[in-house]
């Protein structure tokens, strides 16, 4: 395992580091990815749902018939018979309307988003990014 030194060359490198490489704001900026997926399956419910459906069958039957009175005869009447079947629905279902939960879902995971990212916003960063450059101006020569 390589570990990069913790120089930088200006305080500016040491911010960006620090911002980079911090655990809680790296936790933080995947609560916002994961809280981001909602948006797409929010926005999931405007388009079209399609089925597919197939199903495939064999038939094999031979039938057998008796004729006559008292000399009873068995007679094979048209031989085995192979039936094949194949069956394929597809069905496109699209929602026109459905009393705007489909915006209300887009609205609700949009606003997760934005107080997500402001969760990571400037009020989290400070104490990170002032104790960094404080490190910083402390090993200055």
């Amino acid at each position: 395992m390589d570990l990069a030194p913790a120089l930088a060359d200006t305080i500016e490198a040491a911010l960006v580091r620090a911002y980079q490489n911090n655990p809680q704001l790296n936790a933080q900026r995947a609560t916002v990815r994961s809280t981001d997926e909602n948006v797409p399956q929010a926005l999931s419910g405007y388009r079209p749902k399609v089925a597919l459906t197939a199903s495939a069958g064999y038939q094999y039957s031979d039938s057998l018939s008796t004729f006559g009175g008292s000399a009873t005869e068995i007679v094979q009447v048209g031989g085995p018979r192979h039936q094949r079947t194949a069956q394929r629905r597809l069905t496109v279902t699209q929602t026109l309307y459905n009393g705007n939960q489909n915006a209300n879902k887009t609205r609700a995971a949009d606003s997760q988003v934005s107080g997500a990212r402001r969760g990571v916003c400037a009020c989290s960063n400070r104490p990170i990014l002032l104790a960094a450059a404080t490190i910083y101006m402390d090993y200055l020569p």
